[in-house]
């Protein structure tokens, strides 16, 4: 086929593509055909400019190709030497629709890990199961929460204590940190980012060197200044491979912070893209765990104690007094339900917590915990046995309503 019939067939085609497929073809189909027509030598390429020359509606076609070029170069291309061109909406296109992903998250550092998320979502883009290994970064405690079918997991294990990890298993719609897991989700901030950069919010830069993986740089940045995010993008897929953002350092604001500084911008947060709509390995969604795990388990029946006409600080404080004088009691039974369920080996592990002497129960303290649901830390004072000896045990417990039972309420058998 001729290279201007060729031309003329693909500004035709880009008409009638659906919406959907013409952000991303319409690069992909102008590229080939400047690449067709470059194979030409230079004394064939004579006749074929003297036919253009001749040619009114051949000009239009050109004229139309020029104009379609301009359109996709404001949003940002760029091309380093023979490599094909590279433009936002490239990334945009193949960050949509996801089934699954695997990221990690970095706070206050590039280096420090925080959180670690295995997701899958149905073809409505709802989040199916999830596993979430929370905070990385830090020495203790290990968490680890996986959310299927209504039911989430949480296994807790801190080595420092020395004690067998504890799992809670509870009834929950929804996964407590769904809504916070779009913040970390690489399609909808890519998609934000796109919002933004089409109404003038934010500006987007396509960096003409690449990184030493052969990454494309790409940097987002908002017009007021507030915050620059840089992206790595995979040149063959056009995904993002991973996400940094910088805001403003004020070292009158932030003397204390502990988070990177280079120069007048601190580090905020980050997102590193290990797996993109790949097949996950069904056994991360499966709850096992070190045969000692404490299992408290919250979906075989009713735990906690009622509230009845209690305030939630008058509750918060009654649900931790019976607790603690049922344990000193050797009531396993009753302590157990007040502490959501626990059985008997929870107690026997902490023996050197166990209450012999007076109880003394300070005012519950509001602690946030998620949307619509209270929690309170109550600080506690009494006489336990260590090591053959009596001594003053201080302790904080976390009281709050169960999961799925309305108008209940426990102590978190895991550590503040």
């Amino acid at each position: 086929m001729k290279p201007e019939k060729r031309i003329e067939k693909i500004l035709r085609r880009i008409d009638v593509i659906p919406d959907a497929e013409r952000r991303r073809l319409r690069l992909e189909m102008l590229l080939e055909a400047r690449d067709n027509t470059q194979k030409s030598t230079s004394a064939d390429a004579q006749p074929i400019i003297r036919k253009l020359i001749m040619n009114r509606h051949i000009w239009k076609v050109v004229a139309s190709l020029v104009v379609a070029a301009t359109v996709i170069g404001v949003i940002g291309i760029v091309q380093n030497g023979n490599q094909a061109a590279y433009a936002f909406e490239q990334t945009v296109a193949a960050m949509q629709g996801k089934r699954s992903f695997h990221i990690r998250t970095y706070w206050r550092s590039p280096t420090w890990i925080k959180d670690e998320y295995w997701a899958e979502f149905d073809e409505h883009g709802q989040l199916i199961r999830l596993r979430q290994a929370e905070w990385l970064g830090r020495k203790a405690p290990e968490v680890v929460v996986i959310w299927e079918n209504q039911i989430k997991y949480q296994y807790e294990l801190d080595d420092n204590r020395g004690e067998p990890g504890i799992l809670l298993i509870s009834n929950k719609k929804h996964h407590v940190d769904e809504e916070d897991l779009e913040e970390f989700d690489p399609e909808t901030i890519v998609e934000q980012f796109n919002r933004k950069i089409g109404k003038a919010d934010a500006t987007v830069a396509i960096s003409n060197s690449q990184t030493q993986n052969g990454h494309i740089v790409v940097e987002v940045s908002d017009n007021d200044r507030r915050w620059r995010r840089v992206l790595r993008v995979d040149p063959e897929t056009s995904l993002v491979l991973r996400m940094d953002t910088y805001v403003p350092y004020d070292p009158d604001e932030d003397d204390e912070d502990e988070s990177y500084v280079e120069g007048n911008e601190r580090y905020s947060r980050g997102i590193e893209v290990l797996e993109y709509n790949k097949p996950l390995d069904p056994k991360l969604f499966q709850p096992n765990f070190p045969s000692d795990t404490i299992i408290v388990d919250q979906t075989s029946g009713e735990v906690g104690m009622a509230q009845g006409d209690l305030s939630d600080k008058d509750v918060a404080s009654e649900i931790v007094c019976r607790a603690l004088e049922a344990w000193a009691a050797d009531d396993y039974k009753t302590a157990g339900l007040l502490f959501g369920g626990a059985p008997k080996e929870f107690f026997m592990q902490r023996a050197f917590e166990k209450p012999i002497g007076r109880i003394i129960v300070e005012e519950p303290e509001w602690m946030p915990l998620e949307p619509n649901r209270p929690r309170y830390g109550v600080k506690c004072r009494y006489v336990s046995e260590r090591r053959g000896r009596w001594a003053t045990t201080r302790i904080v417990y976390c009281v709050t309503t169960v999961a799925g039972q309305p108008g209940r309420w426990f102590i978190t058998p895991i550590k503040l």
